[in-house]
């Protein structure tokens, strides 16, 4: 059945990333048996399941309706990788249904660093009643499996980090050129302080050549006089 197909891919999956500790360990040590999470049954409300791979013990932030957010993640089918990130992080917001709307929802609640495995039924997955895909890459009822970890979410409206966004993308887009000015200012001010000290040095002596000279005229003219 597709489902079984589906739960072993998942396994397969679970398994692949739990157990890469273990190959480095000899045959006849004692390992301890890689402990796979249990997948959760399928949401109700979500409407899929979820597994957790890796938890993040202090979650800062979880993903929620509206977050614009930046994702790794692969496709599976049977066995097969049916999707991927390319290698670099795929950006999205969460409810504008840039991606399927199965992995919309399993990602929400996700942490920022935590990696999930959510299998989408079909109805939520590439049979979905809004999406018409010209080239589906299952065949029609396929549940599919992604596995998906939370690299980034964009401040919210509202909070102090958004109102700064603005700025933090000019310098993030401008860093080079930003970089080199201050470079090249503090070369200038470097040259422009020692030269300002070398003329301060110089009116400095200046003065006290004058004085000197004042002084010494002064004493050579009290000497004729006496």
């Amino acid at each position: 059945p597709k489902l079984g197909r589906m739960q072993a891919a998942l396994w397969l999956v679970a398994a692949a990333a739990l157990c890469r500790a273990a190959d480095d360990v000899s045959a006849d040590a004692d390992v301890e048996t890689p402990v796979i999470p249990e997948p959760e049954p399928f949401d109700p409300e979500l409407g899929v399941q979820i597994i957790i791979l890796d938890r993040v013990e202090d979650c800062t932030m979880r993903v929620a309706d509206g977050d614009i957010i930046q994702i790794r993640h692969n496709g599976y089918y049977d066995n097969q990788q049916i999707d991927s990130d390319g290698g670099k992080p795929l950006r999205l917001q969460i409810g504008a249904r840039n991606v399927l709307e199965g992995m919309e929802r399993g990602m929400l609640g996700q942490c920022l660093g935590e990696t999930r495995i959510i299998t989408i039924p079909p109805h939520l997955g590439f049979d979905h009643p809004e999406m018409n895909f010209k080239n589906k890459p299952v065949p029609d009822g396929s549940n599919v499996a992604y596995k998906i970890k939370v690299v980034d979410i964009a401040p919210r409206p509202g909070s102090l980090s958004y109102a700064l966004a603005p700025v933090r993308e000019v310098l993030e887009a401008n860093i080079i050129t930003i970089t080199l000015a201050v470079v090249l200012g503090g070369i200038w001010y470097f040259f422009n302080s020692q030269a300002a000290a070398a003329e301060k040095k110089k009116r400095r002596s200046a003065a006290v050549n004058t004085i000197k000279r004042a002084v010494g005229g002064k004493k050579k003219k009290k000497g004729k006089n006496d």
